[in-house]
């Protein structure tokens, strides 16, 4: 059967270089290096700064049915941050910015600020353990249930431990119930084991 197709690879790696190292067969890289494109890193393409921070928070806003937005401060903080790691390191910022921020996201939630998370109050050793391989939105549930539980199903100390508004924390307990999770305090911990040695 006839087919027709076109593959696209990519690399962080010099190909040619990786070639000489013997990391990258030759014949290979010949195969591939038909049409090559050379894309700068982040910092170089200031206009697509904004434009993908805008875009990765309208994907957030629109799974979590919220309207978050930029304050000009945050927007002056993307374009000044230098995102050694790239569009991933863009992508997990805003995430992260949309889960703690209420309705307008600061600079301070962005990297590069100085802000100090507070600490939790619970044992040095304690830890949250989570698999490799899990999804973002899945840590956060968890974290944010098992700090639930910790705290007896105190709101407002678990918003503020998580660093996060009481809205925030009240808008993701909202969309857990609704998916059926069970956010009873009294409950055994995500995934099923005591929180207390998670977290």
């Amino acid at each position: 059967m006839p087919v027709d197709v076109r593959v696209i690879a990519a690399t962080n790696r010099d190909p040619a270089q990786a070639v000489r190292e013997g990391a990258l067969r030759e014949d290979l890289y010949y195969r591939l290096n038909v049409f090559p494109i050379q894309l700068p890193p982040l910092r170089q393409r200031g206009a697509d700064i904004e434009l993908l921070a805008d875009h990765f928070l309208e994907a957030v806003n629109t799974r979590d049915e919220t309207s978050k937005r930029w304050s000009p401060e945050a927007r002056a903080r993307l374009a000044a941050h230098s995102w050694p790691g790239n569009v991933r390191e863009l992508k997990n910022a805003v995430e992260r910015a949309a889960i703690i921020a209420d309705d307008v996201i600061g600079p301070e939630l962005l990297p590069g600020s100085d802000r100090r998370i507070p600490e939790a109050p619970y044992p040095a050793g304690a830890v949250l353990q989570v698999r490799l391989g899990s999804t973002l939105e899945d840590v956060e549930r968890r974290l944010i249930l098992a700090t639930l539980k910790e705290n007896s199903g105190d709101k407002k100390a678990t918003a503020r431990i998580l660093g996060i508004g009481l809205k925030t924390l009240y808008n993701r307990l909202g969309v857990y119930r609704a998916a059926g999770q069970d956010i009873n305090p009294d409950a055994p911990g995500p995934g099923g084991v005591p929180s207390r040695p998670l977290l």
